[in-house]
């Protein structure tokens, strides 16, 4: 039957230059050039704005945790935009986005021979920081709809404490790197219930979670909670890590972490933040007049609202894929998770041929052999809706024709 059904590939699928102008490659996780367009006005403004009233602070190496100006206005705007537990000036610290912040934490709070235990599946590139640049071992925990099992994380805590040596006075032994909210590549958030049972078990287990809140401000319908650090109860032992990436833009390089006193003043303390000083001054500066005008919140409504349009498009035509096929709306983020009967692999090889490029399941898992080979990823961040949904409806097409040849006769 195999055979066959590679056979048949031929036929339902025409053959395409991957590299050509036509494909549409919803891989993509950054927002699209019309997305961007609008922003040398808004930047002007704000640009004006701060170098008018500023004597040139904003051009040296500026405080270690950022200037205050730029934490004070992101606390508030961060506190309005989340609604529950507030965020104040003095739990951020200033970074060059959440790629710099996993770094700089990770470097800083965690063993150099420490454990991090991840999602299976987990943003792929982050698993390279971690394990490539850090070299810090890995060890994967799979995942459900509602979040990371607990249980089978409280058991690989167990098996890696047993072996673990001496850890350096100060630094934890273990982290747990999560994606809580419209996580990155399911588009699943972390139930409550599940979140607090995470917080326990690293609680008692001595451990740091680190959550890559990237997307938790593009919310489509009322969340659960705005973050995973909303949820302590005098554990502190959370870090949220943010970017405003996703709802402004990735050149900005800019983003913060927001964690409890004992451990900002430590990542303040680091001898990078020491040498360098304020992670990206100048853009700080500038992002202190978008949000104090009120520009970053206009613009955060619109992406949410551009953003919401594009999923729903692609869900309400995913919705007609066959029987065995499943996928759900994430409600915000950037990311859709299609799950097959089988292993999609050569699907998406195929597929991207046609002209649509998609994250094959596989590439976001840590276990050898890596799981996840059934499902991919989409993302409704680049592309128009139009677009998109052309994209979505070959996907649907395809997956009915891939059916038909893999169902038994």
């Amino acid at each position: 039957m195999a055979v066959e059904v590679d056979t048949a590939w031929d036929s339902l699928f025409s053959e395409r230059d991957p590299s050509s102008p036509d494909l549409t490659d919803l891989t993509i996780g950054a927002p699209g050039p019309e997305v961007l367009a609008s922003l040398p006005k808004v930047f002007m403004e704000a640009a004006t704005h701060r170098l008018t009233t500023d004597t040139g602070g904003l051009f040296q190496y500026g405080p270690e945790v950022g200037i205050r100006a730029f934490r004070t206005e992101l606390a508030s705007f961060l506190t309005r935009r989340y609604g529950d537990r507030p965020v104040a000036p003095g739990d951020l610290v200033t970074t060059c986005g959440a790629t710099s912040g996993l770094q700089l934490a990770a470097t800083v709070l965690l063993a150099r021979t420490g454990v991090v235990f991840v999602e299976d599946p987990t943003y792929f590139i982050s698993l390279s920081i971690i394990s490539g640049d850090l070299g810090l071992r890995v060890v994967a925990i799979p995942m459900d709809e509602e979040g990371i099992d607990v249980v089978e994380l409280e058991e690989a805590v167990r098996r890696e404490r047993e072996v673990m040596g001496a850890v350096e006075e100060g630094r934890f032994w273990a982290m747990v790197y999560t994606i809580p909210n419209y996580h990155n590549p399911t588009g699943f958030t972390m139930t409550k219930e599940r979140g607090k049972q995470l917080i326990d078990v690293a609680s008692r287990h001595a451990m740091l979670v680190l959550c890559d809140d990237v997307y938790n401000l593009l919310s489509y319908s009322p969340p659960p909670y705005s973050r995973l650090r909303a949820l302590e109860d005098g554990q502190a032992c959370v870090i949220s890590n943010g970017s405003l990436s996703k709802v402004v833009a990735p050149g900005l390089r800019l983003g913060w972490v927001e964690g409890p006193p004992h451990l900002t003043s430590r990542l303040a303390a680091s001898g990078y933040l020491l040498s360098g000083g304020s992670m990206n001054n100048l853009t700080s500066g500038i992002v202190t007049s978008l949000l104090s005008l009120g520009l970053l919140d206009t613009r955060l409504d619109d992406c949410r609202q551009l953003y919401k349009a594009r999923m729903a498009a692609a869900v309400g035509l995913l919705e007609g894929l066959p029987e065995g096929w499943s996928v759900s709306d994430p409600g915000g983020g950037y990311f859709l998770w299609v799950t097959g009967p089988s292993d999609l692999t050569t699907f998406c090889s195929r597929l991207r041929q046609e002209g649509v490029g998609v994250l094959v399941g596989a590439r976001a898992s840590s276990t050898s052999p890596p799981s996840c080979s059934s499902s991919f990823r989409l993302s409704i961040a680049y592309y128009t809706e139009e677009r998109i949904s052309e994209a979505v409806s070959t996907i649907v097409v395809r997956a009915r024709g891939f059916q038909e040849m893999s169902s038994p006769h």
